[in-house]
């Protein structure tokens, strides 16, 4: 029998873990109000902070959708449009706080601010050796920071064990697979399951990914690369976790494999869950983020909307090279 409490691993138990926001106010300069027309581009866009102070007031809950992010008019606009204040209140299902992390006696992450919206999908992007791997085992608990602090939800979790944050909701999907390879697939998902749910997680799983359905038996160290893959990916369906963290989930993988996993992180963050990932396939990446973040020798030398980054010269200033290579 598999004790599976021994193991960290998704497993969301919020229900006593009191939500925070975090706000901040802001002056904008905002625009005259649209007309039909323009008020239907901007519905596609949805980019709340271009919204007139009338448009916002009359639909307060368009932001929704795409960033969790709620926008309050603090004074009335102009026809002409004016500067007015608005209160930006974003619940973050990730902060790290001004954290500093590395090993031993080398420092990695010198003093980073990073932050992942609820329901949202971000970016970390940056070349090799940058810090990317060691931010997310600082989040979840694998490398304990030198200095700053971590808050999954708003609460301060820079102490806790992998364990632990794990079961607040935390999964951390790691370079490598992550899979325990001398065990069968089946008893990988038995461990990555909730004490009770084995069969139900099982079938999730396998609706995810139908191949593990028909390698149940079979030890999870003699899959294919893809199967491995999708066998470490499973875990995110396994318990419905709020934040998955996702090291290089296309790494070594067929193209057609990498199109199978983009469309499974898409479909978890449909379903609520929050996603930071790192991707060598950048363009993939900003595809389905809403923000993005650039790390280059430790630090954050770029903060920004996706779209930022798909401009040649801003990407080719971060990143080196063109969109279509990796990074």
């Amino acid at each position: 029998m598999i004790d599976s409490d021994r193991v960290g691993k998704c497993a969301p138990d919020f229900g006593h873990h009191k939500r925070v926001r975090s706000s901040r106010t802001s002056t904008i300069r905002t625009r005259p109000v649209p007309d039909r027309q323009t008020c239907s581009q901007i519905e596609e866009r949805n980019d709340p902070l271009h919204y007139s102070p009338q448009v916002i007031a009359a639909n307060p809950g368009l932001s929704l959708r795409q960033t969790s992010t709620r926008i309050s008019v603090g004074l009335a606009a102009g026809e002409g449009g004016s500067t007015v204040t608005v209160t930006v209140d974003t619940e973050f299902a990730l902060e790290l706080r001004n954290v500093s992390s590395g090993y031993e006696d080398v420092t990695v992450l010198r003093n980073v601010d990073l932050s992942v919206a609820a329901g949202s999908v971000t970016a970390l992007l940056g070349p090799n050796g940058a810090g990317k791997t060691t931010l997310l085992k600082t989040a979840s608990g694998l490398i304990r920071p030198i200095s700053g602090t971590v808050h999954l939800h708003g609460v301060d979790i820079s102490s806790l064990p992998p364990n632990k944050r794990a079961k607040m909701g935390l999964c951390h999907i790691p370079e490598g697979r992550g899979i325990f390879r001398s065990l069968t697939v089946r008893e990988n998902l038995q461990m990555q399951a909730a004490p009770g749910d084995d069969e139900g997680a099982r079938e999730r799983s396998i609706m995810a990914f139908p191949i593990l359905g028909e390698r149940l038996s079979q030890r999870a160290g003699t899959l294919s690369g893809g199967q491995q893959q999708m066998l470490a990916m499973a875990r995110a369906y396994a318990r419905n976790p709020r934040l998955i963290l996702v090291d290089e989930a296309s790494l070594g993988l067929a193209p057609l494999v990498v199109d199978e996993i983009f469309s499974f992180l898409q479909q978890v963050t449909a379903g609520g869950s929050s996603l930071l990932i790192v991707d060598q396939f950048v363009a993939r990446a900003l595809s389905i983020a809403t923000e993005a973040y650039v790390m280059s020798r430790g630090e954050i030398v770029f903060k920004g909307a996706p779209s930022e980054l798909q401009q040649d010269d801003v990407f080719a200033r971060y990143l080196g090279g063109t969109r279509s290579g990796g990074a």
